[in-house]
């Protein structure tokens, strides 16, 4: 392979292992939403019952595909709390479906990655005499990695625009009060998924500019050596 092509495949690479870890840290951090909601209505405090602008009273919530941490100030000091995303799903706070195919989508995405890094590992410093083993496998598992990282990504945005954008409260404390409407975004860890989308699509891209073929070019050396190695088996 030319020195060009072969520098190609490295940068490829190394984009195919930020993509990789992208996703992993997706899972594994729990910054997917993060939400500052107030109480708008203490019940220790008449006053505040009949201003719905009072906003005395604060909290932080944050939590990713699994996990979370919430802080809320019910005017006796902040209260931590753990939070299983689970729990929230059997208070009805967002769609379990859209939950589940997130992860499974997530998890095709590193699946597929995996596969394009042995493969591209293979490519820098092998020679691939198969169509399936060269560029032509590399534009398909990036693609395919790439292609269910977004479908992971826009499927939590559906889930996040359709319920946690609104609300990330059990009945229980918005019956008190507490309000996230509008004071609800997406964190860090999903954003690490858009930037594995990226990578996997930039690896692509890079593949294309370097003036990599679909075909492997299956040359009389490399077919020398296959007939070498079954003499020799």
């Amino acid at each position: 392979m030319e020195p060009k092509k072969k520098n190609a495949m490295a940068v490829t690479l190394v984009f195919g292992i930020l993509g990789v870890s992208l996703l992993i840290a997706s899972f594994a951090t729990d910054h997917w939403v993060k939400s500052s909601p107030v109480l708008k209505r203490s019940t220790q405090s008449p006053a505040n019952e009949t201003d719905g602008s009072a906003t005395k009273y604060t909290g932080n919530i944050t939590f990713g595909l699994f996990r979370g941490y919430r802080v809320l100030d019910y005017g006796i000091g902040p209260r931590p709390q753990d939070i299983n995303v689970k729990d929230l799903i059997d208070y009805g706070l967002f769609n379990f479906g859209l939950w589940v195919s997130t992860i499974v989508m997530l998890a095709l995405g590193i699946v597929w990655g995996l596969v394009s890094l042995g493969f591209t590992a293979f490519n820098v410093v092998g020679k691939p005499i198969e169509t399936i083993t060269g560029p032509a496998g590399l534009y398909l598992w990036n693609g395919l990695a790439g292609t269910f990282s977004l479908l992971g990504a826009l499927l939590y945005v559906g889930l996040f625009t359709k319920d946690l954008a609104t609300n990330v409260l059990p009945k229980d404390d918005v019956d008190i009060g507490w309000d996230s409407n509008d004071r609800t975004q997406l964190d860090y860890s999903f954003f690490f998924v858009v930037g594995a989308v990226l990578s996997f699509f930039v690896s692509n891209i890079i593949l294309v500019v370097s003036g990599q073929k679909l075909s492997c070019s299956y040359n009389r050396a490399a077919e020398k050596e296959l007939d070498n190695g079954m003499i020799l088996y």
